[in-house]
């Protein structure tokens, strides 16, 4: 399958929590969040802390899917200076290769843990339920693949809101939804498309928000175009998730990937293609907005300068009446140092108003793998960018003021390493800001960092 491994790479890197921020500046690093050789006791060789991050309020759930062969995720209190250590938790049914924290989903006091890779021989997969009780995290439920298919990789996505918990199996192309009924997360629908598309990786891609429910198929591919994408559109009515459409882009082309990066926010959706074509196969983004009970195409989001290959779409965030879109293969300054493109609503018009490159353009960087925007502050990952040491990885800063966007600066190592991949995810709560670290190739560690915004200044502490 053509683009098969950037599609698994996005896949792999936006299992973290990857809403958009581009790129911020004015920025000093001290210290790591966490030691590199331990943290809660245990090794964190090759463990790939930082995979998966959710949080919720002032907690924080970090995942590390090889923490102890089967993986474990790490539990955070922010006490409103700093991050405090509250533990991990783990399968109690735990093997090797689980993948467990592949995918998290912390809300209201539970979290819900997937590991689809689960069942060894199998990898059917499973989801883990926990609370917390009497200031600790209690496993309560482990729910298991309905269907026991082989590669069912059941867990592989999971969202939870207003007591609907959505489980994605995107290697049988199918989407469970559950419901908690005395005290225990029981089935109550299982989603699947009409004409069921071998990896079209159906249910990896999960927006809910309210009523409304939206499952990405990147991969999907119809009768006359291959890996084209295609998303779902399911309302819930009377007890019942019911598919109200399929959006598909006015354009559609082979290998778009239409629907790799998906941001919502109210009646608007942003939607990346990072094959798609504009004047070149560049990547585009399309906005759809909800209306008169219908979803409407209403722009196509293409760059002033497309350039070829560049994953123009890669990843999206909205805010408000601004997106940023990540271009990670951009080649402007240097081959894939990557880019990060920014666009506020001029009227009814989404208008480029900057294109933003990092603090440290790098060969083969891959500056825009992953953003997150907000209250004036943006983040744009570069996982292997050259920072204090050969590609460590590293994530550029921009604070939003006097109606301007500052110079970049950078979140970085105190002491770097090769290919640490420092910038896979990004996650910012009020003005403190996790940087997710997964892979380390000289001595095969990971870390999570944190920093704090002091005075306009990112201090890692």
């Amino acid at each position: 399958m053509k683009y098969f491994n950037n599609l698994c790479l996005i896949i792999l890197i936006q299992a973290i929590s990857l809403n958009s921020f581009a790129q911020l500046r004015n920025l000093n690093s001290t210290q790591k969040l966490f030691l590199d050789n331990e943290l809660n006791g245990i090794s964190t060789s090759l463990d790939r802390i930082g995979t998966s991050i959710s949080v919720d309020g002032n907690i924080a759930a970090i995942a590390a899917p090889k923490s102890k062969g089967h993986g474990v995720v790490h539990l955070f209190e922010h006490n409103g200076i700093d991050w405090i250590n509250k533990g991990f938790v783990e399968p109690s049914d735990g093997f090797f290769d689980d993948y467990f924290g592949g995918s998290i989903s912390l809300h209201d006091n539970t979290l819900f843990v997937g590991a689809y890779h689960h069942n060894y021989l199998n990898k059917t997969g499973a989801v883990y339920v926990y609370e917390f009780i009497n200031d600790t995290w209690v496993e309560i439920q482990k729910i298991s693949s309905p269907n026991n298919v082989y590669e069912s990789h059941f867990g592989i996505s999971v969202k939870q809101e207003n007591g609907w918990l959505i489980i994605g199996a995107s290697g049988e192309s199918k989407v469970y939804v559950y419901k908690k009924l005395n005290e225990n997360w029981e089935l109550h629908q299982t989603l699947e498309p009409s004409l069921i598309v071998f990896e079209s990786f159906f249910g990896y891609g999960l927006e809910i928000k309210n009523d409304e429910l939206f499952i990405g198929a990147s991969a999907y591919s119809d009768q006359s175009e291959n890996d084209s994408g295609i998303i779902y559109y399911y309302r819930l009515i009377n007890d019942q998730w019911q598919l109200q459409d399929s959006l598909l882009p006015s354009d559609l082309f082979n290998d778009n990937l239409f629907g790799i990066a998906i941001s919502l926010q109210e009646n608007r959706l942003l939607i990346g293609s990072p094959q798609a074509f504009s004047t070149v196969i560049s990547g585009t983004a399309y906005v759809f907005e909800y209306i008169n009970e219908e979803w409407i195409e209403v722009q196509k989001v293409v760059p002033d300068d497309p350039k070829l290959d560049s994953w123009f779409g890669s990843s999206v965030y909205l805010d408000g009446d601004s997106a940023i879109v990540g271009a990670y293969r951009d080649s402007e300054i240097y081959s894939e140092a990557g880019a990060a493109y920014l666009f506020n609503l001029n009227e009814s018009t989404w208008e480029q108003s900057e294109k933003m490159f990092s603090y440290n353009p790098t060969n083969n960087g891959r500056f825009g793998i992953s953003v997150f925007m907000g209250n004036n502050k943006m983040l744009t990952g570069g996982y292997r960018e050259h920072g204090v040491d050969s590609v460590s990885g590293s994530v550029s800063s921009f604070i939003y003021s006097d109606n301007s966007w500052s110079t970049p600066n950078t979140l970085s190592f105190h002491k770097g390493a090769y290919d640490r991949r420092m910038g896979s995810s990004v996650h910012i709560f009020e003005n403190s800001a996790i940087v997710g670290t997964p892979y380390r190739y000289s001595t095969n560690q990971s870390a999570v960092l944190y920093y704090e915004l002091q005075a306009n200044q990112w201090i890692q502490t």
